[in-house]
């Protein structure tokens, strides 16, 4: 059971964490800036939420406790639905793709999720 300390320290964790990656972001939509213009604030962004994902994956695997559970789970569980409406959205709004080829993106990024879940197989 939760008590309202631990959901507390969660609530908190995760706000640290959200801060972190908007200030990783920040720092990388600068460095970015002069060289690629006007997609720096999206790379940015980017930059920050996968380097938030790799920070949750590591703590929970190696057992760090840097950030709590409830931070741990929401990064980890949300971070890589929303990268597959980026790489569909985002390719298009970037630039890099038409609508159809977006599609196909989200196709093959959501086959390549579900092989890394393991929950694709042949049989599948």
């Amino acid at each position: 059971a939760l008590d309202a300390g631990t959901l507390g320290h969660g609530v908190i964790s995760l706000i640290v964490a959200l801060l972190v990656a908007g200030a990783i972001s920040y720092a990388a939509y600068r460095y970015l800036a002069p060289a690629h213009g006007d997609n720096a604030d999206i790379l940015g962004a980017a930059v920050g939420v996968i380097v938030i994902y790799i920070v949750a994956i590591a703590d929970q695997r190696l057992h760090i406790n840097m950030m709590s559970k409830l931070a741990q789970q929401v990064v980890i569980v949300l971070i890589p639905p929303l990268a597959l409406i980026f790489l569909v959205l985002g390719t298009i709004f970037l630039g890099i793709a038409t609508p159809t080829e977006g599609g196909a993106m989200g196709s093959v990024g959501a086959l390549i999720m579900a092989a890394a879940k393991g929950r694709l197989s042949f049989d599948v």
